[in-house]
């Protein structure tokens, strides 16, 4: 079955479950894996194998800047400038059962305004160590 993204959203652990980063209106994964190449003798004259596990995962969120999400947008924004790691975010492809979840950096972000527009924002980040995929 398809998911529609109108249900999508980024969410971040907090005292009591989750809270969901406000104002956001796509995020990307993208996940990199380590191939090894290599040519043989033979008739097909190569080898396909993977390589170590690199567990690399990065992506970004955009979204319309609030200044009034103190538990998401202002989360993410401390954590990157404190370089500390942003444990448990949970990104969500439906409203709430099918999501990845990971620990991650926020590596930049970028605010962008234009006065025919609303003020926009963009967390850039890389994820540390493994990405599951629930449920």
């Amino acid at each position: 079955m398809a998911l529609h993204g109108r249900y999508a959203s980024v969410q971040l652990p907090a005292v009591s479950g989750t809270v969901t980063v406000q104002d956001l209106y796509s995020w990307t994964i993208d996940l990199a894996s380590n191939p090894i190449v290599q040519s043989v003798f033979g008739n097909d004259g190569w080898s396909k194998t993977h390589g170590l596990a690199s567990n690399a995962w990065s992506g970004t969120f955009e979204g319309i800047y609030s200044n009034t999400d103190t538990t998401g947008q202002k989360a993410l924004a401390l954590a990157q400038i404190a370089s500390t790691m942003v444990s448990g975010v949970r990104f969500y492809m439906d409203a709430a059962t099918n999501y990845y979840e990971g620990d991650l950096y926020i590596t930049s972000q970028g605010i962008k305004t234009d006065p025919e527009d609303v003020v926009r924002v963009t967390y850039n980040y890389s994820g540390t160590g493994v990405l599951a995929l629930k449920p």
